[in-house]
């Protein structure tokens, strides 16, 4: 048995197929954590390799079993698939489900941390910002990704003794916000290896920000 590289799509999917298979006959008739589980890895995957609508099929199958699982009870399994869901939505240009996908998920995530600031929670609403700005609602992308890199920065830097700054997450003024910024940025460059979450999240959420600041700033000189 040949163990898949890196990006070898075709035989993960191929395991996990046969994974999803074997943990179908031991839980026949029954929904189950360890189906759902794997209907979630192939539902990512598929969703990785392009295959839009058999990634659709199995995130939805995913979701209903879940949802069985757990009841009307919020969960973080759920919050997972809803932005799957969103990401995938997003993909497929279908921006309107993205949203309601998007917006559920961060609902859940906020329900689950409370007031804390959470990853999960900064990567809905810069999923939620990139599909309102390809929707071309400008005003709402601002607010989400604002939202976003305001977290971003709070989770990089006010609550890492980096700098030494002591002020609690959540209270940046507009001039800390750009400063923070900056000192994420230096940051940034200090490290030999940038994590993955911040190369993900936190600079596209900068970028996407900048071009919804660019797109409206051309819409108001142009209505002049």
């Amino acid at each position: 048995m040949r163990v898949p590289t890196k990006g070898d799509l075709p035989q993960a999917q191929k395991f996990l197929e046969e994974c999803l298979q074997m943990q179908r006959g031991l839980h026949v008739n029954n929904n189950h954590l360890d189906i759902a589980s794997a209907l979630f890895e192939l539902g990512c995957l598929c969703r990785q390799a392009g295959d839009l609508p058999q990634a659709q099929e199995f995130l939805e199958e995913c979701l209903q079993m879940q949802h069985a699982l757990h009841g009307n009870t919020i969960h973080l399994d759920i919050a997972a698939v809803l932005f799957e869901l969103g990401c995938l939505c997003t993909q497929a240009a279908d921006l309107p489900q993205a949203q309601k996908f998007l917006k559920e998920c961060s609902q859940m995530q906020r329900g689950l941390h409370g007031n804390i600031i959470y990853f999960e929670i900064a990567s809905a609403l810069f999923e939620l910002g990139r599909s309102c700005r390809q929707a071309g609602d400008l005003p709402q992308a601002q607010k989400f990704l604002e939202e976003c890199l305001q977290m971003q920065c709070d989770l990089y830097i006010y609550q890492r003794p980096v700098w030494g700054h002591t002020r609690p997450p959540g209270h940046c003024s507009q001039g800390e916000l750009r400063k923070a910024q900056e000192f994420l940025k230096e940051f940034l460059q200090m490290l030999p290896v940038i994590p993955a979450d911040i190369r993900e999240i936190e600079i596209p959420a900068e970028r996407e920000l900048e071009q919804v600041r660019q797109h409206r700033s051309d819409d108001r000189s142009a209505s002049r």
